[in-house]
């Protein structure tokens, strides 16, 4: 099922929703602190990139369960085409746009990836 769910959305993704699917580019860094100089050192550097279907809207009741901002907005990445799981402070960059993950879930096939995005 997952399989035919992510070909179909990879499908409309090239065709019907185009002009809504993005791609985006994300660099996260990992510091560790080092206690005896009081400096923090890179510890890990993971960057990846993929196609979100972006900005999408949220309904009322998502929207007060989330507690999403006005200015927030969502976007649905296919699992099978980032390189990466995005996580919660991860900055996206659409073109020239950088967005702050907020929020990452998992729809119930793990096909895709629904994620709430603020404007850094």
């Amino acid at each position: 099922m997952r399989s035919e769910i992510q070909t179909e959305l990879a499908a409309a993704m090239s065709d019907d929703l185009a002009d809504a699917a993005k791609p985006f580019t994300c660099v996260r860094e990992t510091y560790e602190l080092n206690k005896i100089t009081g400096k923090q050192t890179l510890k890990e550097r993971l960057e990846y990139s993929g196609r979100a279907v972006y900005p999408l809207g949220y309904k009322r009741d998502e929207a007060e369960m989330l507690k999403i901002q006005a200015t927030d907005a969502k976007a649905i990445i296919l699992q099978n085409e980032c390189s990466a799981i995005p996580a919660v402070d991860d900055e996206l960059v659409f073109g020239t746009q950088k967005m702050k993950v907020i929020n990452v879930r998992q729809d119930p096939v793990a096909a895709t990836w629904s994620l709430q995005l603020r404007k850094v």
